[in-house]
C-alpha cells in the first residue's frame, strides 16, 4: 500500500464517528456538551445545532487534510524526506483516532480522570516521538544557501519546486514561502482554527 493510501483511513474513521453521531442526532440533548474537564465530566454546554454537532468532525478532517498534504509533499521532496513522511502518516493516524473520540464524546459514557489524562498524554507522546523521528531523518538533509532564508528563519525560493523543505537547523521541515501553495496551506490552517468560533456562535 502506498503512502497516499495510508493517509486515507483516518478520514474514514472520523467520518464514521460523525455518521454514528448524526444517526443519534434526535437523541442528543438540547443542552449540548462542548468541553470536558480533567475530571472527565462535561463542564461547558451550548444550545444544540447542526453546526455545533458538525464542528469537531470538520475541524478534525481539516487537520487530517493538512497532515496528509504535508506527508505527500515531504515524501516527494528532492531532499530525501521519505521516512519523515511515514512518521507524519503515523501522526495523522493518532490525530484521527483522537478526533474519533472527540466526535463521539457526547454519546459516550462519562469518562474518569485517568481516561481523560490518557487522551491528553497519548497524543502528546506520539507528537514528541514523531518530532524526534522527523528531526533525525531531516538532520542530514542538505540545506539551501543563506540567501534563501529571510531573517534566517523563513525559506523563500520561487525556483525551488518543493513546498516542504528541511529547516535551516536541520530539525524538521518548514514551508517554502516562495511557493504559491504555501500561502494556501496557511489560509487553510487559519480556516481550521477559525472554524470552531464560526460554527459555535
Amino acid at each position: 500500500m502506498t503512502l497516499k493510501l495510508w493517509t486515507l483511513p483516518p478520514f474514514a474513521m472520523v467520518l464514521g464517528a460523525l455518521g454514528v453521531l448524526l444517526a443519534k442526532y434526535e437523541e442528543l440533548p438540547a443542552r449540548y456538551p462542548v468541553h470536558w474537564g480533567i475530571s472527565g465530566k462535561a463542564d461547558r454546554w451550548v444550545e444544540k445545532g447542526v453546526g455545533v454537532v458538525l464542528a469537531p468532525a470538520l475541524i478534525g478532517l481539516g487537520v487530517l487534510a493538512l497532515l496528509a498534504f504535508n506527508a505527500w509533499q515531504v515524501q516527494k521532496s528532492a531532499r530525501g524526506g521519505a521516512k519523515s513522511a511515514w512518521w507524519m502518516v503515523g501522526l495523522e493516524w493518532a490525530v484521527g483516532l483522537l478526533f474519533c473520540v472527540v466526535v463521539l464524546l457526547p454519546v459516550l459514557p462519562p469518562m474518569g480522570q485517568g481516561m481523560t489524562l490518557a487522551m491528553i498524554l497519548g497524543p502528546t507522546v506520539i507528537v514528541v516521538a514523531v518530532a524526534i523521528g522527523v528531526s533525525k531523518e531531516s538532520w542530514q538533509a542538505p540545506a539551501a544557501g543563506p540567501e534563501c532564508w529571510k531573517w534566517g528563519v523563513f525559506y523563500y525560493n520561487p525556483a525551488d519546486p518543493d513546498i516542504m523543505v528541511p529547516k535551516r537547523t536541520g530539525l524538521g521541515y518548514t514551508l517554502n514561502f516562495g511557493h504559491r501553495a504555501s500561502w494556501w496551506i496557511l489560509a487553510a490552517l487559519a480556516g481550521v482554527l477559525a472554524l470552531p468560533m464560526l460554527m459555535m456562535r
